[in-house]
């Protein structure tokens, strides 16, 4: 999986990550920022890399208020740049509670590395 983001990477020079919200990147009963997804994706804040804000929240403006609580910059908000009139979005790496949370982490952390060793 990392080599086919790799090549990605190096073909388009940019690769594109989903995140989810509610349990994600906020524990959505108490409010409060899981301060460890934060920081991998405070290190993935990079030209190279989009970030797709992808929730079924519908306050739009508190999703966007946690976001810059974080410190957090996003590219797209509930769409993804790559076929943007598809029902499925497209992502590289999607973010996801529901969706294998820590092996995506996993793999988006050794693309970090990646980059860092790159640069």
């Amino acid at each position: 999986r990392l080599a086919k983001i790799m090549r990605n990477y190096n073909n388009f020079n940019n690769i594109v990550v989903g995140v989810d919200f509610d349990f994600t990147l906020v524990d959505s009963i108490t409010g409060e920022l899981y301060s460890d997804i934060v920081q991998i994706l405070k290190r993935g804040q990079r030209p190279e890399i989009t970030y797709c804000i992808w929730t079924a929240n519908d306050n739009d403006a508190y999703v966007k208020s946690k976001w810059h609580e974080a410190e957090l910059k996003f590219d797209y908000y509930n769409e993804s740049p790559i076929n943007p009139c598809s029902k499925k979005p497209h992502f590289n790496i999607l973010l996801d509670d529901s969706a294998g949370l820590k092996e995506s982490l996993e793999l988006f952390e050794s693309f970090l590395d990646y980059l860092e060793t790159k640069n």
